[in-house]
Formats: structure tokens, sequence, C-alpha cells
């Protein structure tokens, strides 16, 4: 007897799998490229742009400004380009998409906070060649499908690669990039009285920029998740974040949940029914020898040596391997992470996930160093 109940608990623990993988994770289907921007006519936008405001509005998704360099990578003298024009994609059956229609935004703007509302797709600050900005707009189309900007009021801050998220009363930004550096700031709007402005929201639990900022209901309270991103350190280099919190909003504090697989920055996320999914990022590798190198050149008096720390730069920057392609699963209701596949496609960072019932649309982005990507990607997530 006891040897067949030792032979039964060997086999027990043969056949066991970590908490993480009995989960049941959304199985991605249907991988594919929806639409190319280098079929949809202007030239400059055409090879893609990294810091896209996006989002759907009455079942259209919109894809508008971003920053590209046209004329040649940065390190070769190429200069950065904001862009200003607007794509307006019908989402058809199965997610196909019919460019429809172009416009223009008020002004070129890349890397702005975004999130999708009832009311149209709010816009919170972003930079331009003019610097950054705390300007806020409202996206939305009219009737017959025209391109309409209505302003907001300002953030109280101008700054840049922020995030947003949206509990369909509130739009709450936080974290970006500010004159003073990488913050952790959190502001809030109200939708039903816009005009009362952005008040102060409970602060990130440290700095972060290139974050994702998620809402989601759970036991029917709102909770805000924020993971990932970067900051700098006293060094004056970066640090990659895996962390991963949550709020709920009427509570007064974060909460520190399981940190990722490994820490990213700049990639998308979108919230599940039962936790959240997070497309790829950068996990840093190529990013922190280019930092350390420009710190370097910056402090030294030596030509010929900042020549040469140069050159390797460059090199690094040219050759590019471009970014982390796995896909996590946060379950919520275990606080734990799992490996949910992998995009077929080159990893599209600083850029926003948007969601439309089942599917998902990655608009654009940067894949390598300086390069964009001219596709929206789209996947849909289907329970096992």
């Amino acid at each position: 007897m006891r040897c067949l109940l030792l032979i039964f608990l060997l086999m027990m623990m043969q056949t066991a799998e970590p908490v993480a993988a009995q989960q049941a994770a959304p199985v991605l289907q249907h991988w594919k490229l929806a639409a190319d921007f280098t079929h949809a006519g202007a030239a400059a936008a055409a090879q893609g742009v990294a810091g896209p405001i996006t989002g759907v509005y009455d079942n259209c998704l919109l894809v508008a400004g971003g920053a590209n360099f046209p004329e040649g990578m940065p390190w070769l003298g190429g200069k950065k380009v904001y862009q200003q024009r607007v794509y307006i994609y019908a989402i058809q059956k199965n997610a196909e998409l019919l460019l429809e229609r172009t416009g223009l935004l008020p002004e070129p703007l890349a890397y702005a906070a975004v999130c999708s509302t009832a009311d149209g797709i709010v816009v919170a600050g972003g930079e331009s060649a003019k610097g950054l900005s705390k300007a806020c707009w409202l996206l939305s189309l009219s009737a017959t499908g025209q391109l309409q900007t209505t302003a907001l009021p300002d953030l109280p801050v101008a700054t840049t690669n922020a995030a947003a998220c949206t509990d369909d009363r509130y739009v709450y930004v936080g974290g970006g990039e500010t004159a003073a550096g990488t913050t952790a700031a959190m502001y809030r709007l109200d939708l039903q009285a816009p005009a009362k402005g952005w008040t102060n929201w409970i602060s990130l639990p440290q700095p972060l920029s290139h974050f994702v900022l998620l809402h989601r209901k759970q036991q029917g309270k709102h909770v805000l998740f924020a993971a990932a991103g970067r900051y700098k350190k006293n060094n004056g280099l970066s640090a990659f974040s895996a962390e991963l919190y949550s709020m709920d909003v009427t509570a007064n504090s974060w909460t520190s949940l399981a940190n990722m697989p490994v820490a990213l920055s700049a990639g998308t996320a979108v919230a599940t029914k039962d936790g959240l999914l997070l497309f790829g990022g950068d996990t840093g590798e190529t990013f922190y020898q280019v930092e350390a190198l420009i710190q370097t050149i910056a402090s030294t008096n030596d030509t010929a040596q900042a020549a040469k720390l140069n050159a390797q730069k460059i090199a690094l920057q040219s050759q590019h391997p471009g970014f982390h392609p796995q896909v996590y699963h946060y379950h919520a209701d275990s606080n734990t992470w799992s490996e949910a596949g992998r995009l077929p496609y080159a990893t599209p960072v600083t850029t926003t996930a948007v969601p439309w019932h089942q599917w998902v649309f990655i608009p654009s982005g940067e894949i390598k160093a300086g390069v964009r990507s001219p596709y929206i990607i789209s996947v849909k997530l289907q329970r096992p």
C-alpha cells in the first residue's frame, strides 16, 4: 500500500503545473497587419510614426500625429519631424480597417497621453518641435464623419510620455517627463464637468515615464493599474521597471502587486476580463549602453576619444536588434503572471494598444532605434 501511495504521489508531482500556468489565459488569434500607412498618402507619415495619438470612437480607429525621421536616422543627422495628419479608419467585420478619410490635428504633436471615452479620444500633453505641451483636446467625429477637435483645460504642467486611462467618469493622467524631469504626479479630469479642470490625484509610487496606465472594473470597484516604464536614477542614467501597482479609486494609496517577469519600458497593454495583457516592450539592453556612451562622451575633453565613443554609439543604434516580442498575461485573481504568446511581427513600442470588442489594435510605433512601423497590427482575444 505504501508503495502504491508513493507512486501516486510521484505521478501527481510530475503532472502538477505552476499556478500561473494553470490560469486560463486569453488565446491570441488571427494576428494580422490590418492597415498599411505606405498606402495612406502623405509621404512623410508613410514610414510610420512613434508616439501616435490613437483611439476608437464611433466604430472608427483614429491614428494621428506622431514623430519620425523622414530624412535619415538621428545619429546620422536626420531631424525628428512631428506629424499633424489624422487617419480615420472605419472598423469593419472581423476588425478589417477601411481608410475613410484623413484630417489634421490643430498642430503637430507626438507622445501625448491618450485614452478613448464615450465622448471622444482625450489627448493630454505631448511634445512638438516647439517643446513640451500641456494642451488637452477631445477628438471626435461629426454625424457626417468629419474630424472634430474640442479644447479641454490644460494640464497643470507641460508633460510628455505620460499615460492615461478612464473609468468612464474621470480621465486619469500620470507620470511622464516634464522640464524638471520624470514625474510621479497624477491628475484627474471629471468628464461630466470638464470646465473645472484637472485636479491633483494620488501620485504614482515612483516617477515613471513610458509606462502603461489601465483601468478595469473588478468586484464592482474601479481599479487603476500602473505597470512597467522607466525613470532616471541619481547618476543620470535610466532604470527600467518591472513593478505593477494597483489602486481602488476610492482608496488613497497604491498597492504593490507581483512584479512582471521582466522589466520593460514603452510597451503596450490592455485590460482583460480577468487581468491585463502586455504586448512586449523594451528591455533596455541597447538603451542602457547608448545612454552610458552619451554620458561618457559629454564628460570627456578628449576629441579623439569622443569620436571613438560616438562611433561605438552609432554602431549600437544602427544594429539595434528590435524589441522584446513576448506577450504577458497578468491574472488579477491570483496575482500572478504567465506567458500568453509572442508577437509574430516586429514589436512596436512608444504607441498605444487600443481595445475594440474582442480585438486589439496596435498602430505603428517604433520597432528599432529610429525606425517606425508602417503597419497597424490587430489580434483577436478569445477565451480557451
